[in-house]
């Protein structure tokens, strides 16, 4: 599965090796870390340490994006 995390202010964690989506101390998703094939993040969004340790020893690429147009 491709995870895309865009909604901005939003916090990721790693609980029992599921993700915890959280926006304003409110859980929006959940989703077991072995389905994850990649993770994009999109503007201010937060990974714990854990998370993103989680992922390099699962080898699991982190892709970060600005929110910003540039041109």
């Amino acid at each position: 599965m491709e995870v895309y995390f865009y909604t901005q202010g939003a916090h990721i964690s790693l609980r029992d090796n599921l993700f915890i989506v959280e926006k304003d101390k409110d859980t929006t998703k959940q989703f077991p870390l072995h389905m994850v094939e990649f993770i994009s993040v999109f503007g201010n969004v937060q990974l714990t340490t854990q998370a993103v340790n989680t992922c390099l020893r699962e080898s699991i690429p982190i892709l970060y994006y600005s929110s910003e147009i540039c041109f």
